[in-house]
């Protein structure tokens, strides 16, 4: 349903905008804190093994693994733009979580027809093999990508909010 703008309506849209305008006030996740850019900017370190990590500062603080974790949501929560940005990470991260969940369910239930099959190997239980495998192996590593992605743009927000 469409709403119609009366004048009263416009009236208040006006007064809240010159309110707005007449006395700003910073938001509480643009306020700068004391932490300067040497000393505070992160950045992902991968090491040898593969794993990604959260560091901070020139010395490369270890702060955290990359995971949807409420330390690392802390940390981007003093930027809207970084939060934002971490919260699509999050999201992505957490579907490619389910389809590992899903991909393992379809190669278990293949394997299961395969083996209770009498006839051998059925056209089901391949069909679920193969889109078990497709899943894990295409799949949840794309949307992994996605979410590494979205982190380090949440790395570059928190990162440009710093003074130098």
């Amino acid at each position: 349903m469409v709403r119609a703008r009366t004048p009263g309506n416009a009236f208040m849209m006006f007064l809240a905008t010159a309110a707005l305008w007449a006395f700003p006030q910073t938001i509480a996740g643009q306020q700068p804190g004391s932490c300067t850019y040497d000393a505070c900017a992160l950045s992902l370190f991968t090491s040898w093994t593969g794993e990604v990590r959260v560091v901070s500062g020139r010395d490369a603080l270890d702060l955290t693994g990359v995971d949807r974790s409420a330390a690392l949501e802390d940390i981007f929560r003093t930027n809207d733009t970084a939060f934002n940005y971490y919260g699509r990470f999050a999201r992505r991260d957490r579907f490619a979580d389910q389809m590992d969940y899903l991909a393992g369910g379809l190669l278990l239930t293949g394997v299961a027809l395969d083996l209770f099959d009498g006839d051998g190997h059925s056209f089901w239980a391949i069909s679920l093999d193969a889109a078990g495998i497709g899943l894990y192996l295409i799949g949840s590593p794309i949307l992994r990508t996605q979410g590494m992605n979205e982190l380090s743009r949440a790395v570059w927000w928190y990162n440009r909010a710093l003074p130098r």
